[in-house]
């Protein structure tokens, strides 16, 4: 199948009218997606700007770890990406809740939050899939800020170190990318002008 009619296959299994504004272009996953494009075709993630919203706030780049997920499928069309990562943390998170074999917790994909989470395609899901699946913890550094109560409440010397080996990958040859293209060292919000 060619990659222009599996696009629209995708797009329309996903409501692009909703779904594919928080997807497509500099806001919600877009950036994280054209972060692994610029990893893949050797750029700096960190060198694209600061976005801005629609209502005129300034929002900075993501740090590299949310860019990791990414990188195997760069060559994908955006709506595919967006329906297989949306699916993958939703079967994560479904998984998650009836592991020990009662259903009534699938009930959340019934939420309002839930509901919210799909129609903006954020990352929660995959922050309470991290929850109820310890194991997967490391995957809750694609947002930090956002998992820091799951991580601090899962956190054992086993994960942490896992943790700690997926953060020093994930910057390894960025950081040094940076520093060839006189780029900033690290995470564009740790940087004191962003």
């Amino acid at each position: 199948m060619e990659s222009g009619r599996l696009d629209r296959c995708a797009r329309r299994c996903c409501d692009v009218r909703r779904v594919g504004g928080a997807w497509h272009g500099r806001r919600g996953h877009g950036l994280a997606l054209q972060a692994a494009r610029d990893i893949i075709a050797g750029h700096d993630p960190y060198v694209q700007p600061v976005t801005v919203d629609d209502a005129g706030n300034l929002w900075p780049t993501n740090p590299v770890t949310t860019a990791m997920p990414f990188l195997p499928f760069t060559w994908a069309p955006d709506a595919v990406i967006a329906a297989v990562f949306f699916g993958a943390m939703s079967a994560l998170l479904a998984y998650g809740l009836t592991k020990e074999g009662k259903l009534w917790p699938l009930l959340t994909f019934a939420s309002p939050a839930y509901v919210a989470c799909v129609v903006y395609v954020q990352w929660a899901p995959l922050i309470l899939a991290t929850y109820y699946l310890p194991q997967l913890l490391p995957l809750a550094l694609v947002k930090p800020s956002i998992a820091l109560p799951v991580l601090l409440t899962r956190l054992n010397l086993k994960r942490a170190l896992a943790c700690g080996y997926v953060r020093r990958r994930s910057s390894q040859g960025v950081d040094q990318r940076s520093a060839r293209q006189g780029g900033v060292l690290g995470a564009p919000v740790l940087r004191p002008d962003g």
